[in-house]
């Protein structure tokens, strides 16, 4: 039951901060019922037909912030605030690309929103599903890589995520931050999950306390069959997945 392996991952690696991508999730389904107590949930979904959807998870011991959200036939972008009192704000974008939808109207829409944060005084990490092959693409023809790195935002994760019976394997799943929080990103690897044909990525972000201290956090996303790209980190934890059906796994 997927709704129980989120669960048990929640509590086993003590996440933080969970983002979902995917979640089949409409009006009638209320908050309550997704049985996820001790965090505070945002949450965008999709209205023009099934499937779609973004969700963010945060802690309540966080000072966490809407920012903005998007869902058109394009994309689905849900970006909040997280403020950490002694950290710098972070600023977290969960996204979802469908596959059918046109890659230079999502660069577009996704530029409409970068546009609204500060993220030359802030780090920002851009994580989802973006349905866009990383070994396909040549960088200075491609309208999205080259709209993320006018914000100064690049794709970190270069090794395959994701094998199909179609291909060969592809790069779709994405970390994709801005320079000032890659800076603190560092050991970015990928494993073999067991039970999807995505693979575990995990990261290293290391957040330097305003006065003294340095701490050091691991960062994983995981992939198992219907709950693609779960990212987390040990003390700060910032996950996402794909769930394909997860209104079939609340009933």
């Amino acid at each position: 039951h997927k709704v129980l392996d989120i669960l048990y991952m929640i509590k086993n690696y003590d996440i933080d901060i969970f983002c979902i991508t995917e979640t089949w999730l409409t009006n009638d389904i209320m908050n309550a019922e997704l049985l996820f107590n001790g965090f505070k949930i945002f949450r965008l979904d999709r209205e023009y037909s099934k499937g779609g959807g973004v969700l963010i998870l945060t802690k309540n011991c966080f000072s966490s912030t809407l920012e903005n959200s998007l869902c058109t036939k394009s994309s689905e972008i849900l970006h909040i605030s997280i403020d950490f009192r002694s950290y710098k704000t972070i600023n977290l974008v969960c996204l979802y690309r469908p596959p059918s939808s046109d890659i230079n109207s999502f660069s577009q829409e996704l530029s409409h929103l970068l546009n609204n944060i500060d993220y030359s005084q802030c780090p920002l990490i851009l994580l989802g599903d973006f349905n866009h092959n990383l070994l396909n693409v040549k960088i200075k023809q491609d309208s999205l890589l080259q709209t993320l790195q006018s914000y100064g935002i690049s794709p970190i994760n270069k090794d395959i995520t994701r094998y199909s019976s179609s291909t060969s394997g592809s790069v779709i799943d994405w970390i994709a931050p801005n320079i000032l929080a890659t800076s603190k990103i560092s050991e970015v690897m990928t494993n073999f999950s067991g039970c999807s044909d995505h693979l575990l990525v995990s990261f290293v972000y290391k957040k330097k306390r305003l006065i003294k201290k340095t701490v050091y956090n691991k960062v994983f996303i995981h992939d198992p069959v219907s709950i693609d790209k779960f990212l987390t980190l040990a003390n700060f934890n910032i996950p996402f997945c794909d769930l394909e059906n997860f209104l079939n796994c609340v009933n």
